[in-house]
């Protein structure tokens, strides 16, 4: 190895802004530690070129471009890529394939979901009612696939669920928030590599609904949005014509 070839190698990193910066300064350091022992050390500060940080002035935790955190609010899944988690879940985890299901048919919210009776479910006029947030009891309506599958899952649970809840832990208490979030995100990051939030799968609905066509009005209502600005992103409803007239899961 020649001098030039050390020379090169203190260009080449300075070029190099897709690796840490530690390990930058570290190969920075060892080549001008071999550089000093085997050349002459009055010529290192003439010929090498000066260390560029990448960092500004105020420093921060450096990272790669492309591995920033990016915002996960305007994440949305498709209703082809719903029906490829809903597939995949059913197979997987069939509580989670329901739950996954409603929330992603009815734009129901995650607290609506944990809250949910069994007793607040009515299968044949096809809607439930649920606690959220501070609006109080909304009204959600589901279309005649997730019918069939609730009618499935209700039977499967009526001698083994004590809790008057759709959804319950092992230890036969209500499901907590965190863990079924952290379920359900981990079940969607295995099967679409997607990383998510709860509050998808409402904005989903909305939004697919928007993209075919299905009016403001109509999706506010099917929502239970309080403020009417809050549909402007993609009221209980009267009647399932509202939910029928568009493509369904």
């Amino acid at each position: 190895m020649t001098r030039l070839d050390i020379e090169h190698c203190f260009i080449h990193l300075n070029t190099q802004d897709d690796i840490d910066l530690a390990r930058k300064q570290n190969l920075w350091a060892c080549s001008q530690s071999f550089y000093k022992f085997t050349f002459d050390r009055s010529k290192f500060d003439e010929t090498i070129p000066r260390f560029e940080n990448p960092l500004p002035e105020i420093r921060k935790q450096w990272r790669r471009e492309e591995t920033k955190q990016r915002s996960l609010k305007d994440v949305r899944l498709s209703i082809a890529e719903l029906k490829q988690l809903l597939q995949g879940l059913k197979l997987r985890n069939y509580r989670d394939y329901i739950a996954v299901y409603i929330l992603a048919d009815t734009g129901c919210r995650i607290g609506g979901l944990i809250n949910l009776k069994i007793e607040n479910i009515r299968l044949e006029e096809r809607y439930f009612i649920t606690k959220e947030k501070n609006s109080g009891n909304n009204r959600y309506c589901f279309g005649t696939n997730l019918q069939k599958e609730l009618a499935i899952y209700l039977d499967l649970i009526k001698n083994v669920q004590q809790l008057p809840y759709l959804f319950a832990s092992q230890r036969g208490t209500k499901m907590i928030r965190d863990v079924i979030s952290k379920r359900l995100k981990r079940q969607v990051y295995r099967i679409l590599g997607k990383k998510i939030t709860m509050h998808t799968f409402r904005r989903s609905f909305g939004t697919n609904r928007r993209l075919q066509g299905q009016a403001k009005d109509i999706i506010h209502r099917l929502l239970n949005h309080i403020m009417r600005d809050a549909t402007e992103c993609y009221m209980p409803v009267e009647q399932l014509a509202d939910f029928d007239a568009f493509e369904s899961l």
